[in-house]
């Protein structure tokens, strides 16, 4: 009934989710504006004065990865309270871990000339960089969901996991640089390969799917928990490239991926990515 739209529940539901979208809001914001402050030039120039494409391409990066971390904070457990505070809480885990792993990319991963529209190299890094944030994101939120029988084991659980699924991430990555069946593709990115990026990119985001899915849910136990992450793990990666040996032969049957690597195909890259984090999201889909 139309009262029902208006009654006192109803009501107090719609208030909490103004409540969670504002400080949804004041989180991507502040986490926004801080990296602005942290950078050495005008981010607002580069981005929409200069139309530094690569940069944008990163920042965005960011702000997808942010706000599928806090995707998790935002169900309802029935006391309006504790949710908001666990979303404010829980939402600056997350801001402050993404906002920590921006210097740490741009280290690990590498950079061009941020303030350089038609640095190739930085248009290449800065790619990855953005996988690297959205798969991170997947992994937070993964390890901020679910529940643990205490509050400590809780607590331990979600840090722990967090920097086994980033630290896995990053192990990919490198071991992608040494597979001759990318031909080796970080060492690529440099000379401002888009092909090579592309691949990193859709690969790391792939995986951090599929990690979502080994660390989310609640804490069994950390036998379990660590072998159920380390097979699952191990497993996406065979699986993934066993999915680019069969894109490799069936469906690219021009090129091999290390000529398309090597090349700069572009858009057998894209399409290679976009195979692999399709084949993720399906996999991150089934109930086991």
């Amino acid at each position: 009934m139309v009262s029902d739209y208006f009654s006192t529940a109803a009501w107090t539901d719609y208030g909490l989710a103004a409540g969670k979208i504002v400080i949804f809001g004041v989180l991507v914001a502040s986490l926004w504006s801080v990296v602005n402050v942290l950078t050495h030039f005008d981010d607002h120039e580069q981005l929409f004065v200069r139309h530094n494409r690569s940069y944008l391409v990163q920042r965005c990066g960011l702000l997808i990865g942010q706000g599928v971390a806090m995707w998790p904070l935002l169900g309802s457990t029935g006391r309006p309270w504790f949710d908001l505070a666990w979303l404010l809480g829980g939402g600056l885990w997350a801001a402050l871990l993404l906002g920590a792993l921006w210097p740490v990319l741009n280290r690990v991963i590498g950079h061009g000339d941020m303030t350089d529209p038609q640095d190739r190299a930085e248009q290449a890094f800065s790619l990855v960089r953005a996988g690297f944030f959205v798969a991170s994101g997947a992994v937070i939120a993964a390890a901020l969901s679910g529940d643990a029988p205490t509050l400590g084991q809780g607590v331990v659980s979600t840090v722990v996991f967090t920097a086994l699924g980033l630290l896995t991430l990053y192990a990919a990555y490198r071991v992608n640089g040494m597979v001759p069946q990318f031909d080796r593709l970080t060492r690529h990115l440099a000379h401002g390969n888009l092909a090579a990026a592309t691949i990193a990119a859709g690969f790391t985001v792939a995986l951090g799917l599929v990690l979502h899915t080994a660390i989310a849910g609640d804490f069994a136990g950390w036998a379990s928990s660590l072998v159920g992450f380390a097979v699952t793990a191990v497993l996406a990666m065979i699986g993934f490239y066993l999915v680019s040996w069969l894109m490799d032969r069936f469906i690219i049957t021009s090129a091999t991926l290390a000529e398309v690597v090597r090349e700069d195909q572009r858009l057998a890259a894209t399409a290679t990515a976009t195979l692999l984090v399709t084949v993720a999201a399906a996999v991150a889909a089934l109930p086991v």
